[in-house]
C-alpha cells in the first residue's frame, strides 16, 4: 500500500526502517494489536521476480543491482588488494530473499563473548526459545528445534551420492559427521538444513508479512527509505523532539513525506546501514548529504 495513499505526513506507533529479516518479523508481531498503528519503511520492492522464490537463483541475484545492494570491500591487503563481494538484499524479505538459504544459529562462543560483553539477554540459552518458537523443523520438535513457527527448516533433497562421498571423504581423514549443525556442536562435515518449503525459498517476507499485510494496522511502503544509506534517497531525518520521533522518507521518484513515530523508530537495516547510520553525527544543527548528483539539507536534532 502506498506511503502517499494513507500515509503522507502521518503519525503511527511504530515506524521500522527496513524490511528485511529482522524488520518483517517485528513488523508482524507489532501490528497484532489493534490499537498499534505500523509504519514498514523499505527501499526494494515486493520479491516479484521469480529468481527470489526458485533456491537455484540465488545465483542470479549476487550481482542483480535492483534486488542487492551490491556493497563491496574495501581493497584487502591480504587478498593482493582485491575487493570482496558484501551482498544485502534490496527487497522485501532483505538479504532472507537473495542469500543461499541455509539455516544456521550462530556459534554458541560467539552470543556467550556478546553477553559477557554486557549485553543482558544475549547468550545462547537466553536466546534459545526465540529461535525455537520462530522456527518449523521437519525434523520434529526437541530440546533445540521447534514446530509452528513461522520459520520453515527442512532437508536438501533428495541427497545426491556425490554429497555423501564428500562427507565420506571429510570423515576419513577425521572431521566428525555432523548431522545437525544447529544441534549441540557446530563441528563437523554434513548436510545443512535450509529454509526451502515444497521447492520455493522461504523469506521472513513469507511468513511475516503475508499474514500482517491485511491487518489495518500496518502500512507497507516498499520503494520508499529514509535517506543517505541508499541509491533513491539523500539525507537521512530521524530526529527525536522529546516526546516522539519523526522519520522522513523518499520514494524512488524523488518524493518527500514525513512520518511521526509517538512511540519510537525502529532501526531494522542490514548489518552494513546500521553501523553507518550509528556513525551519522547529532550534535550538529545540519547536515547535508550528497547522493547520485543531488543534495538535500536536513535538520537533525
Amino acid at each position: 500500500m502506498s506511503i502517499h495513499a494513507r500515509a503522507g505526513n502521518a503519525a503511527y506507533d511504530y515506524i521500522i526502517v527496513g524490511a528485511g529479516s529482522a524488520g518483517c518479523a517485528l513488523a508482524s508481531r507489532l501490528s497484532r494489536e489493534a490499537s498499534r498503528r505500523v509504519l514498514l519503511l523499505e527501499a526494494g520492492g515486493w520479491p516479484r521476480n521469480p529468481m527470489i522464490h526458485v533456491p537455484l537463483g540465488f545465483a542470479f541475484l549476487m550481482n542483480h543491482k535492483g534486488l542487492n545492494w551490491c556493497y563491496q570491500t574495501e581493497p584487502e591487503p591480504e587478498l593482493d588488494y582485491r575487493k570482496i563481494a558484501w551482498p544485502r538484499g534490496k527487497v522485501v524479505g532483505g538479504s532472507s530473499a537473495i542469500n543461499g538459504m541455509v539455516y544456521i544459529r550462530g556459534q554458541r562462543e560467539d552470543y556467550a563473548e556478546w553477553a559477557a560483553a554486557g549485553n543482558p539477554g544475549w547468550s545462547f540459552d537466553e536466546l534459545l526459545p526465540y529461535f525455537l518458537g520462530s522456527e518449523h523443523n521437519t525434523r520434529g520438535a526437541s530440546e533445540l528445534h521447534g514446530v509452528g513457527g513461522g520459520l520453515w527448516v527442512s532437508e536438501v533433497g533428495p541427497p545426491l551420492d556425490a554429497t555423501d562421498l564428500f562427507i565420506q571423504a571429510g570423515v576419513s581423514i577425521g572431521l566428525p559427521h555432523n548431522t545437525d549443525f544447529n544441534g549441540p556442536t557446530q563441528e563437523g562435515i554434513g548436510r545443512y538444513q535450509v529454509s526451502v518449503r515444497n521447492g520455493l525459498r522461504q523469506t521472513t517476507a513469507t511468513h511475516y508479512l503475508k499474514s500482517a499485510r491485511g491487518r489495518a494496522t500496518s502500512i507497507f511502503a516498499p520503494g520508499r527509505w529514509p535517506s543517505a544509506c541508499c541509491s533513491t534517497a539523500s539525507a537521512s531525518v530521524v530526529s527525536n523532539t522529546g516526546t516522539r520521533a519523526v522519520c522522513s522518507a523518499c520514494t524512488q521518484a524523488r518524493r518527500w513525506c514525513c512520518a511521526v513515530a509517538r512511540s519510537t523508530v525502529r532501526n531494522c537495516w542490514n548489518s552494513r546501514g546500521s553501523a553507518m547510520a550509528l556513525c551519522w553525527p547529532r550534535s550538529v544543527s545540519k547536515r547535508t548529504t550528497s547522493c547520485r548528483g543531488w543534495v538535500r539539507t536536513c535538520r537533525i536534532t
